[in-house]
C-alpha cells in the first residue's frame, strides 16, 4: 500500500513582533488577562502579502526535502485570507517556485485549512494521482482585525508553514484521520468568527463604471470629463466599496 511520507518542512514568520504588553498600550487588557485565556505571549505582524510568506516557507520545505521546485506535482494553498480570489494563490506559489507542470488549488476551511490540505494531498498520493505534493498553510489575519476589540485582536497573527509529501511504501505520514465540522446546535458555533465580505457591486454597476472611465464622448463639441474629476469619483467609489472587512466574534469571558 502506498503512503504519503512527510519529507520536508519549512516556515516563514514576519520579523515584526506584537507582544501582549504592546496590545495593552491601546486595548483595555494586560499580559495576565491574555496569557491566562489564550496562553499567548506574542504574535507576528506581516509587512508583506501572505503569498510572499507562503513562497518562502515553500522554498524552505522543498530544500529540506532535497528537491527542486520543478519536481513538485501538486500545490495546495490553505488559507482564509488570500491576497486575491482569482487567479488562485496556489498558482502564484507554483509560478514562483517554477513547478511548471504541477496542479494547484486553494483550500479554505478557516483555521483548519492546512489540515484539510494535508488530508487531500495525502489522499491524492495514496490514490496514485500524484507522487508528491506541497501543502501550505498561511494566514495574514492582521489586515482584517478590529484592533479596538480585545476579544479578537489578542488572538491572531500572521505566518506561513509548508510541508512536502512524497509517496512511500513505509507506513508513515497521515495514518488515520477523521474529518468533522462541529457547528453546535442549532449551528450557533458557525458565527463565532466572521470575516464580512465587501459590499456587493452588481455586474451592471461594474460595467457602467468601466464605460464611464474608458469611453470618450462621441458628441461634437462635448469634452470628456476632467481627469481629476474622474479620479475624485473613483476615490469616492473606493471609499464606498473598499472598506476594510473586520473580524467579528462572540465575546471572550472578561474580567
Amino acid at each position: 500500500m502506498t503512503h504519503a511520507a512527510i519529507v520536508g518542512w519549512g516556515k516563514c514568520l514576519p520579523p515584526s513582533i506584537l507582544t501582549n504588553r504592546d496590545l495593552a498600550t491601546f486595548l483595555p487588557t494586560d499580559d495576565e488577562w491574555i496569557t491566562t485565556r489564550t496562553g499567548m505571549k506574542e504574535r507576528r505582524i506581516s509587512h508583506v502579502p501572505g503569498i510572499e510568506l507562503a513562497i518562502t516557507a515553500s522554498r524552505r520545505a522543498i530544500a529540506c526535502a532535497g528537491m527542486r521546485g520543478e519536481d513538485i506535482e501538486l500545490v495546495i494553498y490553505g488559507s482564509c485570507s488570500n491576497d486575491e480570489t482569482v487567479p488562485n494563490s496556489a498558482s502564484g506559489v507554483q509560478q514562483r517556485i517554477r513547478a511548471t507542470h504541477a496542479a494547484s488549488f486553494d483550500v479554505n476551511t478557516a483555521c483548519t485549512s492546512f489540515m484539510y490540505g494535508l488530508s487531500i494531498g495525502s489522499s491524492m498520493i495514496k490514490s496514485g494521482i500524484v507522487k508528491n505534493a506541497l501543502v501550505i498553510g498561511v494566514e495574514l489575519i492582521s489586515q482584517y482585525l478590529d484592533w479596538d476589540n480585545r476579544n479578537v485582536a489578542v488572538l491572531f497573527g500572521d505566518g506561513a508553514a509548508a510541508m512536502v509529501l512524497q509517496e512511500s511504501e513505509q507506513e508513515t505520514g497521515v495514518i488515520a484521520e477523521k474529518i468533522e465540522c462541529d457547528l453546535g446546535f442549532p449551528g450557533r458555533k458557525r458565527g463565532m468568527l466572521v470575516i464580512s465580505p465587501l459590499p456587493f457591486v452588481s455586474p451592471t454597476q461594474s460595467f457602467a463604471h468601466h464605460i464611464e472611465r474608458q469611453a470618450p464622448s462621441q458628441s461634437p463639441g462635448h469634452e470628456c470629463p476632467d481627469q481629476n474629476l474622474r479620479a475624485d469619483k473613483d476615490q469616492e467609489r473606493a471609499q464606498r466599496i473598499g472598506l476594510q472587512p473586520a473580524v467579528q466574534s462572540s465575546p471572550v469571558a472578561g474580567r
